[in-house]
């Protein structure tokens, strides 16, 4: 009976029978994930071309444009800032400071000690447990800055700390790694400490934290037996004043002091009055939501997440603060209610922390997928998947294969928006084709942490998506040809990651080039910037020149008129008119390496003005002498 009810009457009706069910899972699923709340927007169309108006209004995204990979910049990072070789940059993060009263999206990396890496004889008990036992600062640099031959322009860098932020606590006792002394370490001792070296000396310190397991009477022979380390017991450089720092990754202090929580794969370091924090997201999940989507997360399926808490654990103390930042999610609620002294009010955090806060990506990630399809409120729609959307895929070479796009973080000013902000986005193409359809922007500033807005394109109207931008750059025969001389000098070439962000109305697209030597221990450089928009691809040296280049304007094209009688006076107001436009020209060059496009719009409005009254004089228009080559635009094929 239930199958012939499901051939005669379920299935042929099928559009119309289910169509309460899809609402009620439209519905529940959006709530589930966080996504009821998608601000929908059709106003940025992005089929304008891209203009020097647009840059000019926009240069906060353009100097933001992330140049350094994290691959490239984690191997620069390493052969630059270690500066020994116990030292090691474990992750890549993207963060945002306000340096020099400019707002500006920064990559830095904590400068992690590396027990591994010390020589076998040096791997004794007193320096893995007393000696060595923090690592110590960071590196950081804004994200397109390159100096020299193509490497970053660090804003904090060597040892001890120097640069624009200042680092005041740079000593990282709880950390990323999981090292042999990621266990345990001791300190204050009555051995020195290795702070860092200076030159050919090294700096020792002691250890000046509150927080710590104390070494007195009982508790080093408990804590001795627990870990099985008869040499705790027995040396003589632990003292009653000792302090025992334990379980020192910071994953497992965490995950440890919150089981019933789920972590995010990135916790990120920053730097905060001088010292430094790891910021990490936690999320409560379940499985039995009503009505909601399943969807793999962390290895298992889930239909419900909330990224309740954020975790700020202090580098140097180990302390760890947990902070409910949805204290609508019933099952935080619950948790708060069991653990009451382990949480705090997200308004207890204090400003200097919340500046930094973030969407997690992790989370992002999920909620993509789950956008992709449930985006459609329309019942209709959603039971004839007619306007589903997947993740883009890029093949950056002509010979890797093609990648999903995975989120990324930016800073730039959304679309009606007054001032930049830091967004994690991620743009969408139709199932099935490979131009862009929407975009998706998770805000992490200010007042507008977590909301999203989706900007829709029209259907009409055909946007290029990554792989079409990838195949004409892939196609390019003057970058082809290039490639092909460089790997033929014996270097390297690594396409970055192709990334895309709205400017005025219009999408620019923007891949890195960097060179390396063949032998792979090289380091990376940043030798050349491919911009892409809707009709001309542009490969040169800087972003400079490649804004140049693509928005800068043109001398008219010349006439057919016989050429005028030139009068020795005419000819004196030409030379004049020629060196007053090369200066123009010059200053607009040296404001446009400089970042400052609204001195490049007024230097080449100069230089409009100069060569109309020259075409009056000569009724032609002689070129300027240029400071620099040129780069070269192609047309889209």
């Amino acid at each position: 009976y239930p199958a012939a009810v499901q051939g005669v009457s379920a299935t042929p009706n099928a559009g119309s029978y289910e169509l309460p069910y899809i609402a009620r899972e439209i519905d529940y699923t959006r709530k589930a994930y966080g996504l009821s709340d998608v601000k929908g927007n059709t106003s940025f169309t992005g089929d304008q071309p891209l203009t020097l108006q647009d840059v000019q209004n926009d240069q906060v995204t353009v100097n933001n444009l992330r140049l350094w990979d994290y691959g490239p910049l984690k191997d620069t990072y390493q052969q630059q800032q270690a500066l020994r070789t116990y030292y090691t940059f474990n992750n890549i993060d993207l963060d945002r400071y306000t340096i020099n009263g400019q707002y500006q999206q920064l990559e830095i990396s904590a400068r992690e000690f590396d027990f591994n890496r010390l020589q076998s004889s040096a791997q004794n008990w007193v320096n893995e447990r007393l000696t060595y036992t923090h690592g110590y600062g960071v590196a950081a640099s804004p994200v397109n800055a390159v100096v020299g031959e193509g490497l970053p322009d660090y804003v904090v860098h060597d040892l001890p700390p120097a640069g624009s932020i200042p680092v005041t606590q740079p000593g990282i006792y709880f950390g990323e790694l999981s090292t042999p002394n990621s266990g345990y370490v001791i300190g204050p001792s009555n051995a020195q400490e290795f702070d860092y070296a200076k030159g050919s000396q090294d700096v020792f310190t002691s250890y000046t934290g509150k927080h710590g397991v104390p070494m007195n009477g009982a508790n080093r022979a408990l804590w001795s037996l627990k870990l099985s380390d008869f040499s705790l017991l027995v040396s003589g450089q632990v003292s009653d004043k000792s302090l025992m720092l334990y379980r020192r990754n910071i994953r497992d202090r965490v995950q440890e002091l919150a089981p019933f929580l789920s972590f995010d794969a990135d916790p990120y370091i920053v730097i905060v009055d001088g010292r430094l924090f790891w910021i990490m997201d936690a999320y409560t999940t379940a499985t039995t939501y009503p009505y909601s989507q399943s969807q793999s997360f962390q290895g298992n399926d889930i239909n419900y997440i909330r990224n309740s808490v954020k975790v700020v654990v202090d580098a140097y103390e180990g302390t760890a603060a947990f902070y409910v930042m949805d204290s609508k999610d019933p099952l935080i609620k619950a948790y708060q209610a069991t653990f009451p002294s382990l949480f705090q009010p997200a308004d207890a955090m204090p400003k200097g922390i919340r500046d930094h806060i973030r969407v997690p990506e992790d989370l992002f990630n999920i909620q993509v997928q789950i956008y992709a399809t449930y985006h459609m409120s329309d019942p209709k729609v959603f039971f004839t998947r007619e306007d589903v959307w997947d993740v883009p895929t890029a093949q950056t070479s002509p010979s890797s294969g093609s990648l999903a796009l995975q989120p990324y973080y930016v800073l730039f000013r959304l679309p009606g928006e007054q001032n930049p902000e830091f967004l994690l986005i991620m743009p969408f193409t139709p199932h099935g084709k490979n131009n862009l359809v929407s975009w998706l922007a998770a805000r992490s500033d200010g007042s507008s942490y977590g909301q999203y807005v989706s900007y829709v394109l029209s259907k009409d109207k055909n946007i290029f998506g990554p792989q079409q931008v990838a195949n004409r750059i892939n196609q390019d025969p003057t970058i082809s040809r290039d490639f092909t001389l460089l790997h033929s000098t014996g270097s390297q070439v690594q396409q970055g990651n192709l990334l895309v962000v709205p400017i005025g109305n219009s999408f620019l697209y923007f891949e890195p080039i960097y060179l390396r030597a063949t032998s792979g221990t090289g380091i990376p450089e940043l030798k050349k910037v491919i911009l892409v928009d809707q009709s001309n691809v542009v490969y040169a040296n800087t972003l400079a020149e490649a804004i140049q280049q693509l928005v800068g304007g043109a001398p008219p094209p010349p006439t057919n008129q016989p050429p005028q009688i030139i009068t020795p006076a005419v000819a004196a107001q030409i030379t004049d008119l020629v060196t007053q436009a090369n200066l123009h020209y010059k200053a607009a060059y040296d404001a446009l390496k400089r970042g400052d496009f609204t001195t490049y719009a007024n230097e080449m409005a100069a230089v409009g003005e100069i060569l109309q009254k020259l075409q009056a004089l000569t009724g032609t228009s002689p070129t300027t002498a240029s400071p620099s080559p040129s780069p070269r635009a192609s047309p889209s094929p």
